[in-house]
C-alpha cells in the first residue's frame, strides 16, 4: 500500500522560490523520509517607470532612467526615440529582495528637432520571455527653444534733436 497526497498551486510570482516539502513518517522508521522541490515561476515585470526633464532645450542633453518592477526571467530594456529603436543605452540588472530580477537603463542623448514638433515622445519597453505582450511607459520632453540674438531699430526719421521723443524697438524672435 501507500499514500498519495496532491496539492494543487496557482503559479505567481509570489510562489517564484517556494520549497514544497512531502514528508512521511511511520512506526516502523527512526526519523520521517523528507524530500523537497523549489518552484521556479516565470513572469514578467508589472510595470515600468521612466524618469527624466520634463522640458529641455534644442541641442541640450538629457538623460532618462527607465526600471522595470520584478521580473523573472529579468526583463530587456529597449528605448524607442519619436518611433525609433535606440540601441545606445545602458542596461544594468540586479536581484530584488523579494524575489524577481529588476532591470534598470540609462539613456543619454542630445535633443535634435525636426520640422516644427513641440516635443520629444521617448518609449521605454520592457519584453520578457514569460509574456506576449511587454509593457511600456511613454516620457513626454516638452521642447524649449532659446531666443534668437536680439535686434534693435530706431523708428524715428532723421536726426534725432535733444527734446524729440525717439522710438526705440527691440525685437528678439523664439
Amino acid at each position: 500500500g501507500g499514500v498519495f497526497v496532491s496539492q494543487q498551486v496557482t503559479a505567481s510570482r509570489e510562489e517564484d522560490g517556494a520549497v514544497y516539502e512531502c514528508r512521511v513518517s511511520s512506526d516502523l522508521l527512526v526519523r520521517p523520509y523528507t524530500t523537497n522541490i523549489t518552484l521556479t515561476v516565470h513572469y514578467p515585470p508589472a510595470r515600468v517607470n521612466v524618469s527624466g526633464p520634463p522640458a529641455i532645450a534644442v541641442g541640450e542633453e538629457y538623460t532618462l532612467t527607465c526600471v522595470t518592477a520584478p521580473a523573472n526571467p529579468p526583463a530587456t530594456i529597449t528605448w524607442i526615440v519619436q518611433g525609433k529603436s535606440i540601441s545606445s543605452a545602458t542596461s544594468m540588472v540586479t536581484e530584488d529582495k523579494e524575489g524577481g530580477w529588476v532591470t534598470a537603463s540609462r539613456l543619454t542623448r542630445k535633443l535634435t528637432k525636426t520640422k516644427d514638433e513641440k516635443e520629444t515622445r521617448v518609449e521605454c519597453r520592457a519584453d520578457n520571455s514569460a509574456s506576449v505582450k511587454g509593457v511600456s511607459r511613454i516620457h513626454v520632453i516638452n521642447i524649449l527653444e532659446r531666443p534668437g540674438i536680439p535686434e534693435v531699430t530706431i523708428e524715428t526719421e532723421g536726426q534725432a534733436k535733444a527734446g524729440d521723443k525717439v522710438i526705440v524697438r527691440c525685437t528678439c524672435s523664439g
